[in-house]
């Protein structure tokens, strides 16, 4: 999930569990262990581009130092605070609480989580909320400040509002679960009528919400895609985003190391493209994360959250780049974040019918 709802999440373990030992220093230090599983990105400095993909949610979010961080932040914590009171066992509870809600809403999310590092690379995914997701995460801190800045002389008042946004967040969860298992019978559904005997299907909500949702399915040669909200009328004509997947364009380049780097984090949900100005490249874009659409030279395209290329070189080895990257390149095009932005509110309430409408970035390049 994005920082900030990790950070308040660790705030929330520290406001419930260390409040009455601490008072706003339990949710000061649970925002700290909240946000330190992602200073793994630190490391990013000592990598290059295809480590850092393997690198990041890797150890840091792995089971395996739960234990580890645990007794180790939760003596510190201990040995600072002792004349409060706070017992070795609390402080150890407290961290382990703080680490273990990271490492799991972080699962909640398309990206993928190395929970069984050093042993196993496989990113566990859950599919449940958008990496940023207001309804989680706004309710949050509302709350939190309302506990940590008028809730110091006021115990009742804080002991309410901090278990009502627990109870608002599993709440929320489970709601994310029922509303997914309903997307998944109707995306089951369109398929089959569609024809489509897919060898697989993911089901993932669309941005800022878990109202409207984005199933994707994959045969031998195709991907197929297409969208369903809570709020959709009955009789509504849904619409099926359909192209082939171009695995076999990567035959020349299994052997390298950024290849296999993407290859194993999409887990076989990646369109490879070329074009025909750089014949010694090949273009990667996942397609379990969703994707934005936007104006490009007068035609509305629409564009991975990702794009990877690998070049092979003359001396035989590759280069590897990422030519998009959403979150960092969409802020050059506010006007374009505002009219998707509008467009999505739309689809949620039922309504856009022309949501599938735009060319895919592969679709603008010269083949």
């Amino acid at each position: 999930m994005d920082s900030i709802t990790q950070a308040a999440l660790g705030a929330l373990c520290g406001e419930v569990l260390l409040s009455r030992k601490l008072g706003w220093k339990g949710a000061a230090w649970g925002l700290l262990f909240g946000s330190m599983p992602d200073l793994d990105i630190i490391g990013y400095a000592w990598l290059d581009a295809a480590d850092q993909l393997r690198w990041h949610r890797g150890v840091s979010h792995s089971l395996c130092i739960l234990p580890f961080a645990s007794l180790l932040f939760g003596w510190i914590l201990w040995l600072i605070h002792k004349e409060k009171k706070l017992s070795f066992k609390r402080a150890a509870w407290f961290v382990f609480a703080v680490w273990s809600t990271h490492i799991l809403i972080d699962c909640f999310n398309t990206y993928g989580t190395q929970i069984f590092e050093p042993f196993n690379d496989f990113r566990f995914v859950l599919n449940l909320t958008f990496i940023i997701d207001p309804f989680f995460t706004v309710p949050m801190v509302l709350a939190l400040i309302i506990c940590v800045f008028y809730g110091k002389k006021r115990q009742r008042l804080r002991k309410v509002v901090h278990w009502a946004a627990v109870a608002w967040l599993c709440t929320y969860v489970m709601a994310s679960v029922s509303i997914k298992l309903m997307a998944e019978r109707h995306f089951a559904h369109q398929f089959n009528a569609w024809g489509v005997t897919p060898q697989s299907v993911m089901s993932s909500p669309t941005p800022f919400n878990i109202f409207c949702w984005r199933g994707v399915a994959r045969d031998d040669e195709k991907y197929y895609i297409t969208y369903w909200s809570i709020f959709d009328a009955d009789d509504r004509q849904y619409k099926v985003l359909e192209f082939e997947h171009g695995h076999e364009l990567e035959k020349d380049f299994k052997d390298a190391k950024e290849y296999q780097t993407v290859a194993w984090f999409t887990k076989g949900w990646r369109k490879t493209y070329t074009d025909k100005n750089e014949p010694n490249s090949i273009y990667m874009a996942p397609l379990m994360m969703g994707e934005s659409k936007s104006e490009v030279n007068g035609e509305l395209v629409r564009r991975p959250s990702f794009l990877w290329k690998v070049t092979k070189l003359e001396d035989g080895s590759y280069s590897f780049e990422r030519p998009y990257k959403m979150s960092k390149d969409i802020w050059g095009r506010l006007s374009e974040v505002g009219d998707a932005s509008k467009s999505l509110y739309r689809r949620v309430k039922g309504g856009e019918e022309n949501y599938t409408e735009g060319k895919w970035i592969w679709d603008t390049h010269e083949q």
